[in-house]
């Protein structure tokens, strides 16, 4: 090997080791921000970080937008240089993120905890971290690739989608979308129509008494139970590979064969809905059963 190859890789190998160059490095250096914000009262709020926890509440004691920022990064100096940006949109929106000094190293996070005296429509994005939201008077949209979501007290509609993470919400007074590919989905006292969909975990969906349906469960693998209301109509249909069915608490008069597998029950007039796993078994009851 020619002596200039051999200084090549000497130079290679020390930038490799020099502080915030090591691949996979811990980001163990710490910052952490307040801002406050002055509220405008029903406003939109947008949060996104690339890496990073994010929670959002709706606090009456707070007078303004208070947001708390959690970063860690490679080196101090980079974990003071970060921005916390807090836009407000000619709309009256906030949009809530942060700038990192160059690109940002896969370790290295920003985390946000947000309280606001209310809660319009919010929308969060990370790609890594877990998500909780808690009373929102709009409508909700939530994204995150690897971390669980929490939502309650939505008065609007909620979108939740997770790549890996369990999702659980309660108190959602409109139609609710969840998505994961790994993890169980719980959804309680939904008002509005439900599309709940996991690859792998089981799905538990409690509607409100007033939800006259649809709903819409799948997953590949994992048991479903669906509690409906006094409200709930149309028809409901069946399907499992692997696991048994069993319906309980239903209308009076309505016939039920012994085999429920593929079979489609019919309440009255309204919207279809439908249970579908390949390997658990399917529960359809009254939310007063516990």
């Amino acid at each position: 090997m020619s002596f200039g190859r051999i200084l090549l890789s000497a130079l290679l190998v020390l930038i490799g080791f020099l502080p915030g160059c090591i691949p996979g490095q811990e980001a163990r250096f710490r910052q952490s921000r307040m801002v406050e914000v002055g509220h405008v009262v029903g406003s939109a709020i947008g949060v996104e970080t690339g890496n990073g926890e994010v929670t959002v509440v709706a606090n009456r004691e707070v007078a303004s937008v208070r947001i708390v920022a959690e970063i860690r990064a490679l080196t101090q100096e980079r974990a003071d240089a970060v921005q916390v940006i807090a836009q407000r949109e000619p709309d009256g929106s906030l949009l809530i993120s942060s700038a990192w000094p160059g690109s940002r190293s896969g370790s290295e996070s920003c985390s946000f905890i947000i309280h606001a005296p209310d809660l319009g429509d919010v929308a969060i994005i990370t790609k890594n971290g877990h998500i909780e939201i808690a009373g929102a008077a709009g409508n909700v949209s939530i994204e995150t690739r690897n971390g669980r979501v929490h939502a309650r007290s939505i008065a609007g509609s909620l979108k939740a989608h997770t790549s890996n993470g369990a999702i659980n919400a309660r108190d959602i007074g409109g139609p609710t979308e969840a998505r994961t590919s790994n993890g169980s989905v719980t959804l309680t006292d939904v008002a509005g129509a439900v599309d709940a969909r996991s690859s792998n975990g089981a799905i538990r969906v409690t509607l409100d008494d007033a939800c006259a349906g649809p709903v819409t469960v799948a997953t590949t693998n994992g048991s479903i139970e669906l509690a409906f209301g006094s409200a709930f109509g149309g028809s409901v249909a069946f399907k499992t590979r692997n696991g048994r069915i069993r319906a309980s608490d239903l209308p009076a008069g309505m016939r039920v064969p012994s085999q429920l597998n593929g079979v489609t029950l019919v309440w009255g007039p309204g919207d279809q809905s439908s249970l579908t796993t390949t390997n658990g078994a399917i529960t359809l009851r009254s939310r007063e059963r516990r």
